[in-house]
């Protein structure tokens, strides 16, 4: 089983930030999305004639992306890669890591051998054991999903299963397209299944028989249509493909393993020979200078003492009997001593910090904000945002209104700074 390994399962969580393309077939035509390093983005929809042609806008834009080192995101159909729910009895999250695999191939119609495997985090389910998604593609088929984008001169750096890209937020959804359909079932949070067909609703006889089989099974089952024969959220998917290389989120996986002398596998031999250099010149350093590192670990020690002992004297009013013993003394006094003022401490501080917290959550969920930080103490909650400046600027406000101090500042990356605290 060629498991993806978590670098290029998630290039987010090595790669800087880059400019990305979304990359869609429907038919004879090709659905894209350009988005930026920073800011908005933009859609694109051409022919595949057009595409070929001597003069073409739009393949100049993604080649221009590329050229400046943007990620180019293909999507995967729902007939060549395959998304299952994973349930396992136990709890532990590391113990169920061991048979995830067994579980997965009990569902898969071919060998698991002969796929590209990628597992999602897992999470634990509050009904008891534990669940994760994970996503599958026999080889072959992604060799042959490789060699239709090169008949266009396109070469994916990621391939992410459409399924996946159709399942964030986590609900019962249909996209149609303007001559095929993805569609998802979801229920409580745990992933049911998803298909994809040829033609569009009403003609789409598998997406019927989906929607009949998931109804009986779950009655009242919704599922909400978008696309571009909808007239809603017409360029979901590709939206959702340009932003897998940005963010870790719950439902992007790429499946794309590290292949030979791709773009990929170069920036990450070229990110380890960094962390490698970096390391050596560190050795070098600790071995030429060690009579420098030891007189500043002492001075350093020295200086500690002397705050541990000062901060022992403001606390009991006394100097230390015991030089070395001031934490567990001072430990030991204030458990005698201040007990009461600890308790009354903590049963203020807790719940106004969750309350902090969920507000905070609940105004991003409302205005569709995505934060890629996320920070919270007792006093404050700090977030970095993804989002113009009228909305943080109304999530300001309506934090405010809450009684709380909140502040909004732009990053150097592109994000803005939310800091939010008590008055």
């Amino acid at each position: 089983m060629p498991l993806v390994s978590p670098a290029f399962q998630f290039p987010s969580d090595w790669n800087p930030r880059r400019p990305s393309v979304g990359l869609l077939r429907d038919g004879d035509s090709l659905r894209i999305w350009l988005q930026p390093r920073n800011g908005k983005g933009s859609p694109a929809v051409v022919s595949k004639e057009e595409w070929m042609s001597d003069s073409c806008p739009v393949r100049d834009q993604v080649e221009a992306y590329r050229d400046n080192g943007g990620w180019l995101v293909a999507g995967l159909s729902p007939n060549r890669g395959l998304v299952r729910e994973c349930r396992s009895p136990l709890s532990s999250l590391e113990k169920s890591g061991e048979i995830w695999p067994s579980l997965l191939e009990a569902t898969l119609p071919f060998p698991l051998e002969d796929c590209a495997v990628a597992f999602l985090p897992p999470v634990v389910d509050p009904e008891g054991g534990s669940r994760c998604l994970a996503a599958a593609a026999r080889t072959a088929d992604i060799e042959d999903a490789l060699a239709e984008w090169a008949e266009l001169g396109i070469e994916p750096d990621l391939l992410v299963p459409e399924v996946l890209l159709l399942s964030d937020p986590q609900e019962s959804m249909v996209w149609v397209g303007n001559s095929r359909s993805v569609f998802t079932a979801w229920h409580e949070h745990h992933f049911l299944g998803a298909g994809g067909c040829r033609g569009i609703p009403p003609s789409a006889k598998p997406l019927s028989r989906f929607k009949t089989a998931w109804s009986n099974e779950v009655p009242g089952m919704q599922w909400r249509e978008v696309g571009p024969s909808t007239g809603e959220e017409e360029h979901l998917l590709e939206k959702h493909a340009a932003s897998a290389p940005l963010l870790k989120s719950s439902c992007f996986v790429n499946l794309l393993e590290n292949r030979e002398h791709s773009r990929l596998q170069s920036r990450l031999k070229q990110k380890k020979r960094s962390l490698a250099i970096l390391a050596g010149l560190l050795i070098v350093l600790l071995a030429a200078f060690p009579l420098i590192i030891q007189g500043v670990l002492r001075a350093a020690q020295a200086d500690v003492a002397e705050r541990i002992q000062l901060n022992y004297q403001r606390i009991t009013g006394e100097e230390s009997p015991a030089p070395g013993q001031e934490v567990l003394l001072a430990g030991r006094f204030v458990d005698e001593t201040m007990t009461e003022v600890s308790r009354a401490r903590a049963e203020v501080s807790g719940p106004h910090a969750t309350t902090r917290l969920q507000r905070v959550l609940r105004e991003l969920d409302s205005r569709s904000l995505i934060a890629t930080r996320l920070e919270a103490d007792p006093v404050r909650l700090t977030a970095e945002v993804l989002g113009t400046e009228e909305e943080l600027s109304a999530m300001k406000l309506a934090l405010e209104s809450y009684g709380e101090q909140a502040l909004v500042s732009p990053t150097d990356h592109g994000t803005w700074l939310l800091e939010v605290r008590s008055l």
